[in-house]
């Protein structure tokens, strides 16, 4: 995620993000001022990579999730509860999903 200051304080996307669920800690560029009360993960700096597309969607393999057609949105949040939590990843489909989903069982 890329921060845009001029949206938004620094404070008060940390404290937003905490308050959601979203973010425990943040990792800043090299350099970057932390927020009061927001714990600092390590810098991000030249050794940072993403995943490969390929990594991307690991855990929903093998679940009757994978037979969805999902958007890049659903795709990444389903991904990130289908194990762990499948009535959270169940939030983020269609209703017609859903029901395709039941179908599949």
């Amino acid at each position: 995620v890329e921060y845009a200051p001029e949206k938004i304080a620094i404070d008060d996307l940390a404290r937003q993000a905490k308050r959601a669920g979203v973010a425990d800690s943040i990792h800043p560029d090299a350099g970057a001022g932390m927020p009061a009360g927001v714990a600092a993960g390590s810098p991000l700096d030249g050794s940072y990579r993403a995943a490969p597309a390929s990594d991307q969607k690991k855990q929903i393999e093998g679940t009757p999730f994978e037979r969805l057609k999902l958007d890049a949105a659903q795709a990444t949040k389903v991904n990130a509860f289908v194990r762990q939590n499948p009535a959270k990843a169940l939030e983020w489909l269609t209703p017609a999903q859903r029901e395709q989903l039941k179908g599949a069982k």
